[in-house]
């Protein structure tokens, strides 16, 4: 889930799922396509440690 706001997932959704993944490491807020943006930086890094 992407671009769900300031105040993140709301508690009951959050308690349901089975993942929880901070892309920042520092939660830090970002606009939605700079967010979708890093997670394929860090999926390409994960997939290609060269």
């Amino acid at each position: 889930m992407f671009g769900i706001g300031p105040h993140g997932t709301p508690k009951e959704v959050h308690e349901i799922s089975d993942y929880d993944y901070e892309v920042t490491g520092g939660c830090y807020s970002l606009e939605t396509c700079t967010a979708l943006g890093s997670v394929c930086g860090k999926l390409d890094a994960r997939l290609n440690p060269d």
